[in-house]
C-alpha cells in the first residue's frame, strides 16, 4: 500500500489523472522541480513564437544552447533545451543550465530590430501619403479620412513596439527568470504555449493574405503596392498580440497551480486528525495521510513541512506579483496604442460594412467585411481574457488563504505564516492596464463595442452631410427630408473597401 497526501498528489501531479493499478501513485509524479531552460525550450522548439517575433523585431534576444553531460564525461549532443526529466528518481544528473544561459542580450537583434525601424517607418510615411494623394479625389473624403487615420495607428503601433522591444529587452531576462522560480516554488513544468493561441494567430495572417490575393485580383497594382507595408505592419501587430497573450496566459496558469497548492493544503489540514479513504478511478482505495505523517515516515527531504509549504507558495505569490507588474510595465505603452488602433478598425470595417449591404458592391465584400469585423473582436478579447482569469485568480486566491487560516491551529508557525500572507496579498494586487489608464478586462470589451457604435453613427452621418446637396425646407413646413444613407460611387467602390482596408 502507498501512502500520499493530498498536497503530494498536488504537487507532484499536475493535472491529477490517477492510475488504475491498485497501491500506487495517483498520478505520474514530476520531480525534480523544470531546468532553466524550460520556459524558453516551450516558447522556441514547440512553437516558435519567440523566434517569429523576433523576425519582427520584437524580441531582439538569442537564445542559448545548452550541453548536458552524461556520466561518462561525453557529450550528449547539442540540444535546444532541457530534456523532459518527469521520473522521480532521475537515472542521470539533471543539466544545469541557467536562465541566463537560455536567453542572451543580443547587439546582432537590437540591430536587425533597430534596422527595420529605421527602414520600414520612412516607407510607411511615404506610402501614407502617396495613399492619401491617390484616393483624395477617388474615394469619398470620410472613408479617405478614417483610411488614412487607420494606416497611421498601424505605423505608429507598429514602431511603438519595436522601440519598446529594444529598450525593455532585459525585462524579459528578468521575466523569464521570475517564472523559473516560480515554477521551482510551485514545483511544477512550464505550461506549452496554447495551440489556441498559434491556430488564431494562423487565421489572422491568413486572413491578411487572402485580402491581399482580393487586391490583387480586382485592383491595379498601385493599390496592391501601396497596401504591402500595411501588410507588414500589421503582421508584427498580431505576433505581438500573441506575445503579450502568452505572457499573460503564462502568469494565470501559474496562479491556477498556486491555488490547486492552497486547495490541497486545505484539504490536509481538514484530515490531520485521521486517514481518509479517497477513491481512485480503479476499484480499489488507498489510504491518504496527512503531511504531518507524511513527514514522519518519510523525512523531510520527501516533502516539506506546512511551514515550508505555506513560506514557498507566499514567495511564488509574491513573484507572480511582481512578474505581473513588470510586464504590465513593458507592454503598457503598445497596449494603450494597440487598443486605440483597434477602436478605429473596428468603426472603419464597421462603416466599410454597412456601405457595402447599402451598395451594389461585389457580394464577397460583404462576408470579407464580416471577416474582419470578427477578427477584431476576437483580438481585442484576446487581449483581455487573460488578463481577467488571471486577475480573478488571483482574488481567489485571498479566499483560499482565508479558508485555510480556518483550520489551523491558532497558535502555531503556521497560522503566523498564513497572517503574513494576508498582509501579502493586501498590498499586492494583481492588475494588467495600459499605462494605467484603463485596465484589461472584460467591462473593457463593454466599452469598446459602446464607443464603435457611437463613432459609426457620427461616421454616417458626416458621410451623408457631405455627399448631399442642403435641402431647403419652407419654415411653415413641417416634412422632414428623406436621407439616402449609403450612397457609395459605383465607379470607386473597389478603392473605397480596399484602399487602407487593414
Amino acid at each position: 500500500m502507498r501512502w500520499t497526501s493530498h498536497y503530494e498528489q498536488a504537487t507532484l501531479c499536475g493535472q491529477g489523472s490517477p492510475r488504475s493499478e491498485p497501491g500506487q501513485l495517483a498520478c505520474e509524479p514530476s520531480w525534480p522541480p523544470p531546468p532553466a531552460m524550460d520556459i524558453v525550450q516551450r516558447k522556441v522548439t514547440f512553437s516558435g513564437l519567440w523566434r517569429l517575433g523576433r523576425s519582427f523585431g520584437l524580441v531582439p534576444v538569442a537564445f542559448g544552447w545548452c550541453r548536458c553531460l552524461a556520466g561518462s564525461g561525453r557529450a550528449r549532443g547539442k540540444t535546444n533545451g532541457i530534456v523532459d526529466v518527469s521520473d522521480e528518481k532521475p537515472p542521470r544528473p539533471p543539466c544545469r543550465c541557467r536562465v541566463d544561459d537560455a536567453v542572451l542580450p543580443s547587439r546582432c537583434w537590437l540591430a536587425y530590430s533597430v534596422g527595420q525601424l529605421v527602414v520600414m517607418l520612412p516607407v510607411s510615411i511615404y506610402v501614407m501619403h502617396f495613399k492619401y494623394l491617390y484616393q483624395r479625389d477617388e474615394v469619398h473624403p470620410t472613408d479617405s479620412a478614417f483610411s488614412a487615420v487607420c494606416s497611421t495607428a498601424d505605423s505608429v503601433t507598429w514602431a511603438v513596439a519595436i522601440t519598446m522591444a529594444c529598450l525593455t529587452r532585459h525585462r524579459v531576462l528578468d521575466f523569464v527568470r521570475q517564472l523559473h522560480e516560480v515554477d521551482r516554488l510551485l514545483r511544477r513544468r512550464s505550461a506549452r504555449v496554447p495551440s489556441v493561441l498559434l491556430w488564431w494567430l494562423a487565421a489572422l495572417v491568413l486572413l491578411a493574405f487572402l485580402d491581399m490575393v482580393f487586391v490583387a485580383l480586382f485592383t491595379n497594382a498601385i493599390v496592391f503596392a501601396i497596401n504591402l507595408p500595411n501588410l507588414f505592419n500589421n503582421l508584427g501587430i498580431y505576433v505581438l498580440e500573441a506575445l503579450f497573450t502568452h505572457d499573460a496566459y503564462s502568469v494565470l496558469v501559474r496562479f491556477r497551480t498556486l491555488n490547486a497548492r492552497l486547495r490541497a493544503l486545505d484539504d490536509d489540514a481538514r484530515h490531520q486528525a485521521q486517514g481518509v479513504l479517497c477513491p481512485t478511478r480503479a476499484t480499489s482505495t488507498f489510504w491518504v495521510m496527512t503531511v504531518e505523517e507524511l513527514v514522519e515516515e518519510r523525512g523531510e527531504d520527501w516533502a516539506d513541512t506546512l511551514h515550508t509549504q505555506l513560506k514557498r507558495l507566499s514567495d511564488a505569490h509574491s513573484l507572480l506579483c511582481e512578474s505581473t507588474h513588470k510586464l504590465t510595465h513593458r507592454f503598457g505603452p503598445v497596449l494603450l496604442v494597440d487598443t486605440l488602433n483597434l477602436l478605429l478598425h473596428l468603426v472603419l470595417k464597421s462603416n466599410y460594412f454597412f456601405s457595402a449591404l447599402a451598395s451594389s458592391a461585389q457580394t464577397f465584400f460583404i462576408p470579407m467585411q464580416a471577416c474582419w469585423l470578427l477578427a477584431h473582436l476576437g483580438r481585442v478579447l484576446l487581449l483581455v481574457w487573460p488578463c481577467s482569469k488571471a486577475k480573478q485568480e488571483a482574488q481567489q486566491t485571498g479566499a483560499l488563504v482565508g479558508t485555510l487560516m480556518n483550520h489551523v491551529p491558532p497558535k502555531g508557525v503556521e497560522r503566523k505564516q498564513l497572517e503574513v500572507f494576508t498582509c501579502q496579498l493586501l498590498h499586492h494586487q494583481v492588475t494588467f492596464s495600459a499605462c494605467g489608464l484603463f485596465e484589461l478586462d472584460f467591462p473593457l470589451v463593454a466599452s469598446v463595442l459602446t464607443a464603435v457604435t457611437t463613432y459609426l453613427v457620427v461616421v454616417l452621418q458626416l458621410k451623408e452631410t457631405k455627399s448631399c446637396p442642403p435641402t431647403i425646407v419652407p419654415e411653415t413646413s413641417h416634412e422632414i427630408p428623406e436621407l439616402d444613407f449609403g450612397v457609395i460611387n459605383d465607379s470607386n467602390e473597389t478603392d473605397l473597401f480596399y484602399i487602407g482596408m487593414h
